[in-house]
């Protein structure tokens, strides 16, 4: 039970990083592909590319190559709402032909989520297959698959894989409808973080 809340919280933040994601301006100079090898540590813990859980934005800036902008999400009048800062690159991504930035929360400026998000474009639900078949082979068979029509309102699904570890969760998710852009993210987020 504690674990599929667990899921379910990270579904939300996952969706709610989607809503905070700019549109992607697809003509930038510079792109990096997205490494679907670097989300898993040698302890078998999710994270990415090394930056360690808990790390400062100075010790994930110093690590990571990318330049990373606060994102500005609306008035912050909570004072739970306040310890958390939202942060985006600059540069562009790209997993077999679909674009995304990356984007990293910090809670009480300790890293504790990482994520690309996807604008897809025609195809995305063969690819969307694609990319879940080769984690699979790199993760082994996710821990949870969840199908919803959580935004049953607006005719929205979402799709989730979900690989855990201790206390860290790989997600791959799909969100998508006829009457909007379909969206994917894939993530790690640290579970029960120091607040």
């Amino acid at each position: 039970m504690k674990r599929a809340m667990a899921v379910w919280i990270c579904a939300v933040v996952f969706a709610i990083g989607i809503l905070f994601a700019v549109p992607l301006g697809r003509e930038q100079a510079e792109r990096y592909s997205v490494p679907l090898e670097l989300f898993q540590t040698e302890d078998g813990s999710y994270q990415y590319d090394g930056c360690a859980w808990d790390s400062t934005l100075e010790d994930v800036m110093t690590r990571l190559p990318y330049t990373m902008e606060e994102m500005d999400v609306g008035a912050k009048d909570s004072v739970e709402a306040a310890d958390y800062r939202y942060y985006r690159s600059e540069e562009m991504f790209s997993l077999d032909g679909q674009y995304a930035v990356l984007q990293m929360t910090f809670v009480n400026d300790r890293l504790s989520e990482v994520q690309f998000s996807f604008e897809l474009t025609e195809g995305f639900a063969a690819w969307f297959d694609r990319q879940a078949e080769m984690l699979a082979k790199l993760y082994g068979t996710e821990d949870a698959r969840r199908e919803s029509a959580a935004f049953k309102e607006d005719d929205y699904t979402h799709l989730s894989y979900n690989w855990f570890a201790e206390d860290t969760i790989l997600q791959f998710s799909l969100i998508s409808g006829p009457e909007a852009e379909p969206v994917a993210v894939l993530g790690a987020v640290k579970v029960g973080h120091k607040t």
